[in-house]
């Protein structure tokens, strides 16, 4: 029943990079944090001049590569992919971006706190930051804890639990810890399906954020 309806509703629905695509301003260059295969760098080619995808994963980085291949020599020019493990810092030097992208990465990270100081400290003085994370208090997770379960906000394993996640997060808690970092919000959103109509409710409607922030 569930699979019928998602068919049919599926139109309604918002994917998180096309959410975060339209809240990218543009500028000069772009970091994905967490590029995976690079859908989101691929996409946002028509807004920066140079952009960046990094991610821990040596398959990712292949599978994004690869895809560079099909892209037009102008287009593939201004684009790089690098793995590298972030929970080191960012290799890049101070105020060198225009717009971060950390898009269902943050809850995976040990410290959640340096890797945004590192953040900060690479996004240029009033640039923007971009940051998804899973909703802990969605209603449906709040259904799962009342009947003894533990939600499932991510990857799951065998026994159906994603041991994965390191962190949860609430509206409030990310927008505090954003606030603590030097970050001024701009924007809230969310994704899935009739996402624009659980903003009536969004700490416990959306299913995840997308806080679109700048370096106060």
């Amino acid at each position: 029943m569930i699979t019928f309806l998602y068919r049919k509703l599926k139109k309604f629905e918002s994917h998180r990079l096309e959410v975060v695509y339209d809240l990218l301003s543009g500028g000069e260059r772009f970091l994905d944090i967490g590029c995976g295969g690079g859908s989101l760098v691929f996409m946002a080619k028509d807004k920066f001049n140079d952009l960046y995808g990094i991610d821990i994963s040596s398959t990712e980085i292949h599978k994004a590569n690869n895809e560079l291949k099909n892209i037009s020599r102008q287009d593939g020019g201004k684009i790089r992919f690098l793995q590298y493990n972030v929970e080191d810092g960012l290799p890049f030097n101070d105020d060198f971006f225009d717009t971060v992208t950390c898009i269902a990465v943050l809850q995976y990270i040990k410290d959640v706190l340096k890797l945004l100081d590192e953040i900060r400290r690479v996004i240029s003085p009033g640039g923007e930051f971009i940051v998804q994370v899973p909703n802990i208090a969605w209603f449906p997770n709040r259904l799962d804890f009342l009947f003894g379960k533990l939600p499932i906000t991510g990857y799951i394993d065998d026994l159906g639990l994603d041991w994965w996640n390191l962190h949860y997060f609430t509206m409030l808690t990310l927008k505090k810890i954003l606030l603590k970092k030097g970050f001024k919000i701009t924007q809230i959103k969310a994704s899935g399906i009739f996402a624009k109509q659980r903003r009536v409710w969004p700490t416990l409607l959306y299913g995840d954020f997308i806080i679109r922030s700048i370096k106060a």
